[in-house]
């Protein structure tokens, strides 16, 4: 995240913060890695924040995302 909002001017970096810790709901990466005998496949990872979290986290601590998608995790599978 931090890449993305380093973009901006510095100036505008606050804003930009702002702007997606009130409407990101959730990250989706994708990568296709080769397959044992030949071919492609798509490996995922799926990042949901709980409602309303999104990226609340403090000025420069999007690191902390990290804990978060751990967490989320330990959710997903004790559910």
């Amino acid at each position: 995240m931090d890449r993305l909002i380093d973009q901006f001017p510095a100036n505008q970096q606050d804003q930009v913060r702002a702007m997606l810790a009130s409407t990101l709901r959730g990250v989706i990466a994708q990568v296709l890695v080769k397959k044992i005998g030949g071919g492609r496949a798509a490996a995922m990872e799926i990042l949901l924040f709980e409602s309303g979290g999104g990226l609340e986290h403090p000025r420069g601590k999007t690191h902390q995302l990290v804990s978060a998608m751990q967490m989320g995790m330990k959710q997903a599978w004790s559910s």
